[in-house]
């Protein structure tokens, strides 16, 4: 997107004509869908909905690894940012969140991720409606099942 207009202007330039490629099929149906208007509003359009799912892959990826916590977070945030690029439309970001959804489940959406990410202040205090999402209270409650006992027999001991 940054070198929008340097690319239309290469391929309006006499130096494209010249080109082998310019005369090919590939380089007229190249050609034609660089200048097309609606390529660069789709390109633009992919970046505001893949951009916070790469943040999310970035932090996964830095040398210092983030919290289970931190991660969920920041996918639920990039659902938010995917939704906003797609007006808030649910026609257009149900399929995307429905793919993140599947990839998500069963690796970041367990107890123990929900319950740091419910007892991180972080999000605990700017999530204004956290501990009424049922997901994340019922994988709070599911965690604190889990542990209760072996704290209860630790503190016996």
């Amino acid at each position: 997107m940054e070198k929008k207009s340097e690319l239309r202007t290469m391929f309006a330039s006499s130096d494209w004509d010249k080109c082998k490629h310019s005369q090919s099929t590939k380089g007229r149906a190249t050609y034609s869908t660089i200048m097309n208007v609606g390529f660069c509003n789709g390109v633009g359009l992919c970046l505001k909905v893949f951009a916070p799912l790469v943040w999310v892959l970035h932090l996964v990826d830095v040398d210092k690894k983030p919290s289970m916590g931190i991660l969920y977070g920041e996918l639920l945030h990039a659902k938010e940012e995917i939704k906003g690029a797609l007006k808030n439309q649910e026609t257009l970001y149900q399929e995307v969140l429905e793919i993140i959804e599947t990839k998500a489940q069963d690796r970041l959406d367990r107890p123990l991720h929900l319950t740091e990410f419910i007892l991180n202040p972080y999000y605990s205090y700017k999530e204004e409606m956290i501990q009424s999402n049922s997901l994340v209270m019922h994988g709070l409650l599911e965690c604190v099942e889990k542990i209760f006992p072996f704290l209860m027999l630790k503190m016996l001991c």
